[in-house]
């Protein structure tokens, strides 16, 4: 899975309108609907979240985009 970190280099006003809720970090898009023309956004506490969803509803790599607020520290 593709995680894309957002850094410093955005302006607070984007990050605050990419991530809208603090306290969900983890953020997903993916395609929905029969003809997959439709774009969901998900917002997750925990990357475990988030794996979880797109195992439930069996979602492929190629129909999703991952991204987290933060970057992590090693």
């Amino acid at each position: 899975m593709r995680l894309i970190m957002v850094k410093g280099k955005d302006s607070t006003e984007t990050l605050n309108e990419e991530f809208p809720f603090d306290q969900f970090p983890y953020k997903l898009v993916h395609k929905d609907g029969k003809d997959g023309k439709e774009t969901r956004k998900c917002y997750f506490q925990s990357e475990e979240h988030m794996k979880k969803h797109i195992e439930r509803y069996k979602l492929k790599k190629k129909d999703i985009k991952t991204s987290y607020k933060f970057e992590k520290q090693v």
